[in-house]
């Protein structure tokens, strides 16, 4: 437990850290540093509510799903201060996929702390899909929000006409990645434990 904690924290250490870095250099037009550090900030924020909420009802999230938040925000912040979006082509859907891991592996984890307590009852494959649908729905929020900043603000987040198609794609595909990883080691632990209990 002392471990998972301290591994999570050195996880939300980095993003204050990349807080000051988006803030404090100048890399992008303001208004676009802004926005991105807001994204930090609220992928953070909203992390530590859920984190704390669970916590406080006998649940844990594991360490690794603070340090896929981590590993999500980090990669698209270096990709804007690198300028990585405009210049590498590939980019741009690896950070889309690397996206969703966290909210996927959090949704399932959620999932999988009530499942045990037996305050949620679903079948594996449908928490999975739950999983899935509630992370496709964040990144459809995401979207919007670019949207909406390129319309009030010189953002320029939404590239071409496929831009918004494509990030979604990617978000589905990462979610559908991590959720089937989760349900195999789900499938592994229930295997150990049976081997154990016999």
């Amino acid at each position: 437990m002392r471990r998972n904690n301290v591994l999570t924290a050195i996880a939300f250490v980095s993003l204050a850290v990349l807080i000051v870095v988006e803030l404090g250099t100048h890399y992008d037009s303001w208004d676009r540093q802004v926005a991105l550090s807001i994204t930090n900030i609220i992928g953070g924020g909203v992390y530590l509510l859920i984190y704390y909420f669970l916590k406080r009802r006998g649940i844990t999230l594991p360490w690794i799903a603070a340090w896929l938040v981590a590993l999500g925000i980090w990669f698209d912040a270096l990709g804007n201060f690198q300028h990585f979006f405009g210049r590498i082509l590939w980019w741009d859907k690896l950070a889309h996929f690397t996206g969703s891991l966290p909210p996927a592996t959090v949704f399932w984890a959620v999932l999988y702390g009530f499942g045990k307590k037996g305050t949620i009852r679903l079948p594996n494959w449908l928490a999975g899909l739950f999983a899935v649908c509630l992370t496709v729905t964040l990144s459809v929020l995401y979207e919007i929000s670019e949207y909406i900043g390129d319309l009030n603000f010189p953002t320029h987040r939404i590239t071409d006409l496929y831009d918004t198609v494509d990030d979604l794609m990617y978000n589905l595909l990462g979610a559908v990645a991590v959720v089937i990883i989760c349900l195999l080691i789900y499938r592994k632990k229930q295997k150990d434990d049976r081997e154990t209990s016999v």
